[in-house]
């Protein structure tokens, strides 16, 4: 072996080395997090009210992004997509859990708001999200409750902080439109 494969093949092992430990610490990270977050029965049942809810709201604001009649319904429903994706993600991450379908409401109501345009759309999507954060609020201050778990508390927390601002906006949006 000549000097510089020596010296790349030495390279190459240190960093290696170096990398173990960081590469064992990430491991140790999720394993440690499923220890510390066991789901019991009133964890698993905000979990999948929450995501149900929240995938609904995805799905319609996910449409409002590309029909809503006016901007600021958009840039709400962009957002609204942006953290419920967010929040999906953690939840299921944590509990291995996908969303349930929507209950047959939500899903009349997504059918209303695929066929529906300009000011009827609008005020069908805000009346509608409205509505699921309304729900969503109930769910997060029902786990609050009932659940003990203190790392899901604290998501729950700060979930339940952002639902309150969206209730605040969607009620000025719809009041001016009134």
């Amino acid at each position: 072996m000549d000097r510089r494969t020596f010296g790349t093949s030495m390279m190459l092992g240190a960093f290696g080395l170096a990398a173990a430990p960081a590469a064992a610490q990430r491991g140790a990270v999720r394993r440690g997090m499923s220890a510390m977050m066991p789901m019991g029965a009133a964890e698993m049942r905000h979990v999948r009210e929450t995501l149900q809810i929240g995938n609904v709201s995805r799905m319609q604001s996910e449409l409002a992004r590309q029909r809503g009649n006016e901007r600021m319904l958009q840039e709400f429903a962009g957002f609204e997509v942006e953290e419920t994706t967010s929040i999906a993600t953690i939840l299921t991450e944590l509990s291995g859990m996908t969303p349930p379908p929507p209950p047959p409401a939500d899903q009349r109501l997504m059918e209303q708001l695929q066929r529906a345009r300009g000011a009827e759309f609008d005020r069908l999507y805000i009346t509608g999200q409205l509505d699921g954060h309304e729900r969503l609020l109930r769910v997060q201050e029902q786990y609050m409750q009932t659940g003990r778990n203190q790392h899901h508390r604290h998501i729950t927390m700060l979930a339940r902080g952002r639902i309150v601002e969206h209730i605040a906006d969607l009620r000025r949006m719809r009041d001016m439109r009134s």
